[in-house]
């Protein structure tokens, strides 16, 4: 997902973290089915997660109450996720 987003903050695989000083997390499906999500929750830091989604995936509801978007990445999106 990089470049997906601008942002003056730094952006950081979440692999790479250790979830301090973080505005908000932005994972993908896999993450999410991976266990990150769970992960992220039990920090308890209650930091923003959004999925981002490729190629018509859909997020499963059981997460939709766990999250606080979802991005769509796709063309007709484009202009939207990249706004500055």
């Amino acid at each position: 997902m990089p470049g997906l987003f601008t942002t003056q903050r730094e952006c950081i695989y979440i692999n790479e973290s250790r979830n301090i000083d973080v505005a908000a997390i932005v994972l993908s499906l896999n993450d999410v089915t991976c266990g990150k999500l769970d992960e992220i929750d039990a920090t308890g830091y209650g930091i923003p997660v959004f999925i981002a989604t490729e190629n018509q995936e859909r997020v499963p509801a059981e997460y939709l109450p766990r999250i606080s978007g979802v991005f769509e990445n796709c063309e007709s999106r484009r202009e939207f996720m990249v706004a500055s």
